[in-house]
């Protein structure tokens, strides 16, 4: 790395820091934490990579995806990483269903047959992220897994879960959000 690259990434943490209510250049006790913040931040990084991420093309993206990243907020407000990403909800990491291992999702539905041939797998759409269909159990029960690796769609999380309508919100309509959902961790080598 280059000098004015580490000074960018060190100027990037001030910047993190401070959006997350840190005033760590305020005094000698506050420049102390550098190393443990910068640590998390250089960890973060390493995490991203690993599961196929690419946040440091550029400084731009740098600052985009460290200002963006939830895993990054949690790291720095003192949670640990979880050992495997956890799966989207809106776009935005579900760590309340990995966590809590029940949640009720808003939308589940099947997409077109188009999206099964490029997955090359039965797909299921939770809260606008594809789940992989393991089993079918019923017309509105599933048991599903999901990718975590943006760079190797293959790679999927070593949880199984079950997907099922739970109640009617809407009788007679078509609409996905006229089902109660609920989704629910069946195995999980990985949970506590």
């Amino acid at each position: 790395m280059t000098k004015s690259k580490d000074v960018n990434i060190f100027l990037e943490w001030i910047e993190i820091c401070q959006k997350h209510g840190r005033d760590v250049m305020s005094d000698y006790t506050s420049l102390m934490t550098i190393s443990k913040d910068i640590n998390i931040f250089l960890k973060w990084i390493e995490i991203c990579q690993k599961h196929g991420r690419d946040v440091m093309s550029d400084y731009t993206s740098l600052r985009i995806n460290s200002h963006k990243s939830a895993l990054l907020e949690r790291m720095l407000s003192g949670l640990d990483p979880l050992p495997n990403p956890p799966p989207l909800s809106f776009s935005y990491p579900w760590y309340t269903l990995i966590e809590d291992g029940i949640d009720y999702p808003l939308e589940v539905f099947k997409p077109s047959a188009q999206f099964t041939e490029y997955f090359k797998h039965p797909m299921l759409v939770i809260n606008q992220s594809f789940w992989r269909i393991v089993k079918e159990i019923g017309p509105d029960e599933w048991e599903v897994t999901y990718t975590y690796n943006e760079s190797d769609k293959k790679v999927t999380a070593p949880d199984t879960w079950i997907v099922k309508c739970v109640g009617i919100r809407n009788e007679g309509g078509d609409s996905p959000f006229d089902k109660f959902w609920e989704i629910k961790i069946v195995t999980s080598p990985v949970m506590p």
